[in-house]
């Protein structure tokens, strides 16, 4: 059974999934999710931010891309708690 990751919200995604979690502030991956939403990659974009500010962008195995509005710091403390 997969362990759930709470990213806020009511959001929840498996944490075997999650490749990386980054800032959502840094210029490289500003482009790449703008690029995702204009459909020029091929990575779904989600927006689990509910009209929030977006903090923290995960990279999952699936080619998705997910908009959080928790920090990445709080997301890789829940992720490292949920691998163990």
């Amino acid at each position: 059974m997969p362990r759930l990751v709470h990213v806020g919200l009511r959001n929840y995604i498996p944490a075997e999934r999650v490749l990386s979690c980054e800032s959502a502030g840094q210029a490289w991956v500003q482009r790449l999710v703008r690029a995702a939403r204009r459909g020029e990659t091929g990575a779904t974009v989600l927006d689990l931010t509910a009209g929030r500010r977006t903090r923290g962008v995960l990279f999952l195995d699936t080619g998705h891309i997910a908009l959080v509005a928790l920090s990445p710091q709080t997301i890789g403390s829940r992720l490292t708690a949920a691998r163990r």
